[in-house]
């Protein structure tokens, strides 16, 4: 009788563990592949916001890092590693971890079902150089702009409202 139990219990655990395993298979293809919110443009926007690229990098830089992760169900990444290296291994460190931020993907879908998936995110230069030095001109023209605006009121310089 305990052997009986013993195989039962044992029996009911491996199933378990099994349906589990199956549950949490990572698929390569997906009937909807994994995406992020927002699509690619706010992907390299999120990207680029958080890319702090050594100071040894400039504009005649060129080369492309290709990171490999694993989006989970609630589209957040996990297993960051490098697929394809620019061949600095400093300028793969920064891309690595300014993909860590990046937290917003729609899942993966087999049929209906929210799956585990890869998914693989490049970034190339010089290309990613020049959506940060356009995000940078961006910031200073609208500072320059908001400085030049006329203000609510206006003051002369003996102190008469005009």
């Amino acid at each position: 009788m305990k052997k009986n139990l013993f195989t039962l219990i044992f029996v009911t655990i491996a199933m378990v563990v099994s349906a589990q395993e199956a549950n949490d298979s990572i698929y390569g293809f997906t009937t909807e592949r994994a995406s992020y919110k927002g699509g690619e443009v706010a992907l390299l926007s999120k990207l680029t916001e958080h890319l702090d690229l050594p100071s040894s990098v400039d504009a005649k830089f060129s080369g492309r890092t290709t990171i490999k992760a694993i989006v989970e169900k609630d589209g957040t990444l996990t297993n960051l590693s490098i697929a394809k290296s620019c061949s600095r291994s400093d300028v793969d460190s920064a891309i690595l971890k300014a993909v860590a931020y990046l937290t917003d993907f729609v899942p993966a879908k087999n049929g209906e079902e929210v799956v585990r998936s890869y998914t693989y995110i490049p970034a190339s230069f010089p290309s990613m150089l020049d959506i940060i030095k356009k995000k940078e001109m961006a910031k200073a023209s609208a500072s320059v702009s908001h400085s030049l605006e006329k203000p609510d009121t206006c003051w002369d310089f003996n102190g008469c409202l005009l």
